[in-house]
């Protein structure tokens, strides 16, 4: 069996800022098909951008989103087009990634924790020495406790064929909208109950655009998202001795998570205690 110092899971935001800083072997492990998920597969530009980049690999991932004009100058993130800046940053990095990777078993092992995964090759099992998982959910499967959650909601993105700049009055109780980077383009943001499924949450989300008033009829729903924003609490907490959950989906922005996860890595590397629940 492989011996990685470091198992990372989730290609979250975090979870890649935490195995470019760690300075060690590390394997990050994702069982969604791309990285990111937690805000572009939700659909979550995030808020607070006007916030500087406080380390040398978040400035480098501001840039590209810059230079790119996926971010403009008003801090309107085209959500969409970030997934292919984000994909070339890890390149770059030479991470060790796994995409679509379930870990099914994880026992104590005398180096640390013996993990089996399950991916498209079958079944595999390693030996990590310490264990971050940066996922919304948690392992909850193996019976990890989920992060407490602040929020959850399912998201849409609408267009208007006609676009005046002009931000929408929210309609229901349960609804915000986001600006995107271009003035045709909207995020729905559709509250949830914490225990809403996903065919509960795409039907209060269809009920309320059906009823949404005429001067929104123009609009249409373009995308709905594949994976619902959720917001836990930030700061890390112990799952057992160096086994470590720091929820990418706590901070405001992808920006913001990423650098969170850089700077665990160098402040409070996998060798030291594990820090409390930021309260």
């Amino acid at each position: 069996m492989k011996y990685y110092p470091l198992l990372v899971v989730g290609a979250t935001f975090a979870g890649v800022g935490i195995a470019i800083a760690a300075k060690r072997e590390t394997l990050i492990v994702e069982p969604f098909s791309q990285p990111g998920s937690e805000f572009i597969s939700s659909y979550r530009p995030g808020e607070h951008w006007e916030n500087p980049a406080r380390t040398y690999p978040g400035k480098r991932l501001l840039e590209q989103l810059e230079q790119r004009n996926v971010l403009d100058e008003n801090k309107n993130l085209h959500i969409p087009a970030v997934l292919p800046v984000w994909c070339q940053y890890i390149c770059k990095e030479h991470l060790s990634l796994l995409l679509m990777t379930t870990i099914t078993n994880i026992t104590p092992h005398p180096d640390g924790y013996e993990v089996t995964m399950s991916h498209t090759s079958g079944l595999q099992t390693i030996v990590a020495g310490s264990i971050i998982d940066t996922t919304s959910h948690g392992l909850v499967h193996l019976g990890a406790v989920q992060p407490a959650l602040i929020s959850k909601s399912i998201n849409a993105m609408i267009h208007n064929p006609e676009p005046s700049g002009s931000m929408p009055e929210p309609f229901d109780k349960d609804i915000s909208f986001v600006k995107g980077r271009f003035d045709s383009e909207l995020i729905l943001k559709v509250e949830l109950a914490f225990d809403a499924d996903w065919i509960s949450a795409r039907r209060k989300l269809h009920d309320i655009w059906r009823d949404r008033p005429e001067a929104l009829r123009p609009w249409t729903i373009a995308a709905t998202a594949d994976t619902f924003e959720l917001h836990a609490g930030r700061g890390a907490a112990e799952v057992s001795p160096n086994w470590l959950r720091l929820p990418s989906c706590a901070y405001s922005n992808l920006l913001e998570a990423f650098e969170e996860g850089v700077l665990f890595a160098k402040h409070k590397g996998v060798e030291h205690e594990p820090i409390a629940v930021d309260q």
